[in-house]
């Protein structure tokens, strides 16, 4: 898929997370956020539907920079998340700790998920399942961005873990409220997806042992 196709993608996935902040609520306690991830995505549609970019028929896929780009992006989050955990273990206070973690929780399993197909599922370019992963990629990329930075925020409060303790960390809780809300979607769909392909790959390694 190329770069229209991307932006199509990345846009749909904001504009549902748009959705679901109507749908539960969260958009009446943090307005700004959410109105500027929609105006994201509802501009990233619009971009990647009038791009005129032409479409190279003769270009090779090349599994290996696919590859590189998922490691790279899996280091990132995994640098966030190491950064995450340490502030919740040795800055949060009391209950403040336990609501870090739990949202560290949710943001783990979304970094293993994402580095699997990242690096294992290399469809080819331009194919239903090419747009599927990148469509995946993107949630568990947003919900564990989301998860870990709503973990340092959590981390910010106090003991009792109703007022902030630290203002620039749980400032940053209500930043990542909007992008950690897509974590748990993100966990679903990426298992289901996880599956699937490791089921797929392991019957194409296996041998032919019918007679």
């Amino acid at each position: 898929m190329r770069l229209k196709g991307v932006l199509v993608v990345v846009g749909i996935v904001l504009l549902g997370f748009v959705v679901l902040t109507f749908a539960t609520g969260m958009i009446t306690a943090l307005p700004l956020p959410v109105l500027v991830v929609g105006a994201v995505g509802a501009a990233a549609v619009v971009i990647g539907l009038l791009s005129t970019e032409e479409t190279d028929t003769a270009r090779v896929f090349d599994p290996v920079r696919s590859r590189r780009r998922g490691s790279v992006i899996s280091i990132a989050l995994g640098a966030m998340g190491a950064v995450a955990l340490v502030v919740a273990l040795t800055v949060a206070e009391g209950e403040a700790q336990g609501h870090a973690v739990s949202h560290w929780v949710v943001g783990l399993p979304a970094l293993v998920l994402f580095g699997v197909l990242a690096l294992r599922w290399h469809p080819q370019p331009g194919t239903g399942a090419s747009a599927i992963r990148i469509g995946v990629l993107a949630m568990l990329t947003v919900g564990a961005f989301g998860s870990f930075l709503e973990s340092l925020g959590g981390a910010g409060y106090d003991a009792a873990n109703l007022e902030p303790r630290i203002a620039p960390l749980a400032a940053l809780h209500g930043v990542a409220l909007p992008f950690a809300a897509l974590g748990l979607p993100a966990l679903a769909v990426g298992t289901l997806v996880a599956v699937v392909v490791l089921v797929a790959s392991g019957r194409r390694r296996s041998p032919d042992v019918t007679g």
